[in-house]
């Protein structure tokens, strides 16, 4: 059984309704405190917060390229943090982590999981955004039995159409030295005034917070993420068909127009996945979740929270 919800002029739309943000920061992702684990020798940097006696499965949060902790929208964050506990993390050698980062997702995947345990979680649900949705799926793969549901946004299976296809800004945008809020702006939000208006409306919300700040993403990562990605985007004559035996619920996300992960790849990666829900967002690009936060939020806890089928 499958469900889709498509933003096309003949299926059925998505209504966007942009909600009032959140005035009150008391509780919130703003405030989580940065701690650290210890894990095969690297210090990995962590906050976790929200609800300890809700119903809710813990969720592990894997981040976008050149992204670290700060970078998630407290918006949308808070509205997970409702009923379970939500976990960001620098993964080995970004931000404030310690270590050289790995050149490719499985490795990253396989270091998720280590800090997954040492957290001590035995069972936990993912939201993987970009190459995180890509350590997401390596995650599925080698390390099921960690893994309750996943949601994969703004990503495409291992070999996807395009994804090293991306014009020279794009690329820039992967590899120059400083990642600008203009290139957010670029890479995450489509090219319209509205889009580009709650795509600054999301750089605001996340510079409410002012001190245990992370650090910038080191060249060394940078690089290091790059190479993940060419090696992950490489299109070879068999399609990668893994996540056909992935039998977890899977919810694929996306805007209806991504330059960095092209949005016909989430479409892919859901004929794929056997148990896996599709839904695309109008007027909106790769960073659709942080343009769209209350009402992401509020499908990704209705996905979350639904009796498996």
């Amino acid at each position: 059984m499958k469900s889709i919800i498509l933003n096309t002029k003949n299926l059925l739309i998505v209504v966007v309704t942009v909600l009032t943000s959140m005035t009150s920061w008391a509780d919130s992702y703003v405030n989580a405190k940065t701690k650290y684990v210890e894990v095969n020798g690297s210090k990995i940097a962590y906050r976790m917060y929200g609800s300890t006696s809700g119903t809710g499965t813990p969720i592990f949060l894997l981040m976008h390229t050149r992204g670290n902790m700060d970078g998630w929208d407290p918006t949308l964050l808070d509205i997970l943090a409702k009923n379970r506990q939500v976990i960001a993390f620098d993964n080995r050698g970004v931000g404030l982590s310690s270590g050289n980062a790995p050149e490719s997702f499985a490795e990253m995947a396989d270091d998720a999981a280590l800090i997954i345990k040492a957290l001590g979680f035995s069972k936990v649900d993912l939201l993987g955004f970009s190459i995180g949705g890509a350590i997401a799926q390596e995650l599925l793969i080698r390390h099921n039995d960690l893994i309750r549901k996943a949601i994969i946004a703004g990503s495409s299976a291992r070999g996807g159409v395009g994804v090293n296809d991306l014009s020279e800004k794009s690329k820039s945008v992967s590899t120059k030295k400083e990642f600008t809020d203009d290139d957010i702006l670029y890479a995450f939000f489509a090219q319209t005034p509205s889009s580009q208006k709650l795509g600054r409306q999301y750089l605001e919300r996340i510079k409410i917070r002012k001190s245990d700040l992370d650090k910038p993403v080191s060249m060394q990562a940078v690089k290091a993420q790059a190479i993940a990605r060419q090696d992950w985007g490489t299109q070879t004559a068999s399609p990668d068909k893994r996540m056909s035996t992935v039998k977890n619920s899977i919810l694929i996300a996306n805007g209806k127009d991504d330059i960095r992960m092209p949005t016909i790849n989430s479409y892919n990666l859901f004929q794929i996945a056997p148990k896996a829900q599709l839904v695309l967002y109008p007027d909106s690009g790769h960073g659709f979740l942080f343009q769209y936060p209350e009402l992401c939020g509020e499908n990704f806890v209705d996905f979350l929270d639904q009796k498996e089928f």
